[in-house]
């Protein structure tokens, strides 16, 4: 594809991401690139850039995504590198959805003992060369190796068990993984949900049907249901525990999202309500009968949803509003959030979470914070009070 071409791509595109992957001769040892790689990661990570470098004898292979005018830039400067030689662009396309979310930039020496081993694995499962092939089949190419590296044989495991939907056999599992001494936060972080992150990529990748991923994420949402008791034992007593209302957002079916988060906040002595509402109105009804806290806007944790984005944002400044506490703070969560960090607070809420495990540290932070600014303007106003005494003549 040449330039031209990749510039009509995006042009008439309405995608949210633009993928260029693209292949040149290689000009660095593998150890001087290494000692560049962190540089790279973190221009990467501040305009929003993900990928992976992968150098197979000769050449290096890379995959970058992100916004399409991050990824322009970017492609642009690559070209101009002269570090870069024979540089022949194999995919550039527009997509909803990145295949290596969690990287700004992941690097794999194939022919170097630097390759992490389950990566190393997923190479020689993958011949490298499909990844120089036609757009197409270059970008099935990324995914599975995004797949590979990305997961677990665990995760693995409980994804096909999971799409199954077979109670008893999801619980056998489960029941081993405790048995080897996997704790259930474990189980709850680095296996329940990278698998729900997984189910999207699969989508996304025409490798599951949309009714897959129902049945995989109700089994996900079962397995949290039936571990928490194990989860909770040692929950503090707290008379005076912090409130927080979990919520799914209205429209959104996967709820595995609101039952991690609460497990975390439960077992932590805070005060949970889980809500499912229908629409912007029933959320805002139980916001204002109670006085919360801290709201947990909880949105998918298998799919990006970048069109759902304006909507959410409504319903961060509408629960605000109708909040009975009018300090109401507000998480969110979801894939969206774990992608983009930045993106909870450009939706008007107090912060976001990457992970479930995060809920509890980042949610006392935040009122922590807040009451601080709190207790300022309390001193500020009865400062300002005293001088008005104060100035006041005498009768």
């Amino acid at each position: 594809m040449n330039d031209a071409g990749a510039a009509q791509v995006q042009a008439v595109s309405s995608r949210p991401f633009r993928a260029v992957a693209y292949r040149s001769a290689k000009r660095l040892t593998v150890g001087s690139l290494e000692c560049s790689v962190d540089r790279f990661r973190t221009r990467n990570q501040e305009v929003g850039i993900t990928g992976m470098l992968v150098e197979h004898g000769p050449r290096y292979v890379q995959l970058m995504e992100g916004p399409p005018e991050a990824v322009e830039r970017l492609w642009r400067r690559v070209r101009r590198d002269p570090r870069h030689t024979d540089v022949e662009i194999t995919a550039d396309v527009p997509t909803d959805m990145r295949l290596f979310a969690e990287h700004p930039l992941g690097f794999v020496a194939a022919s170097a003992s630097v390759a992490r081993a389950r990566t190393e694995a997923a190479l020689d499962a993958l011949p490298v060369e499909s990844l120089f092939a036609a757009p197409e089949q270059a970008m099935e190419s990324w995914g599975r190796l995004a797949e590979a590296t990305q997961e677990s044989a665990s995760v693995r495991v409980l994804l096909a068990e999971a799409v199954r939907g077979v109670p008893e056999d999801l619980l056998r599992l489960m029941s081993q993984f405790r048995t080897r001494g996997t704790s259930v936060e474990s189980i709850y972080l680095k296996l329940i949900e990278p698998a729900a992150r997984a189910l999207g990529d699969r989508w996304h990748a025409d490798r599951l049907a949309q009714g897959d991923v129902t049945i995989a994420m109700g089994a996900l949402q079962l397995l949290v249901r039936q571990l928490g008791s194990d989860f909770q034992r040692e929950r503090p007593s707290n008379p005076e525990a912090r409130s927080v209302l979990v919520a799914l957002m209205p429209d959104e079916p996967h709820l595995v999202e609101v039952g991690l988060v609460s497990e975390f906040l439960e077992r932590a002595g805070w005060a949970v309500d889980c809500a499912y509402p229908a629409s912007d109105a029933d959320l805002n009804a139980e916001l204002g009968a109670h006085d919360y806290d801290v709201l947990a806007l909880c949105s998918s944790g298998a799919f990006e949803r970048p069109e759902r984005r304006s909507v959410i944002e409504g319903v961060v400044h509408a629960a605000r509003s109708a909040s009975h506490n009018p300090s109401l703070a507000v998480l969110a969560t979801g894939r969206d959030f774990r992608a983009h960090p930045e993106l909870g607070e450009a939706l008007g809420a107090d912060g976001s979470l990457s992970s479930a495990g995060e809920a509890v540290g980042t949610a006392e932070a935040i009122l922590r914070e807040r009451e601080g600014v709190d207790r300022t303007l309390l001193r500020k106003g009865l400062r300002r009070l005293l001088r008005e005494v104060i100035s006041r003549p005498n009768p």
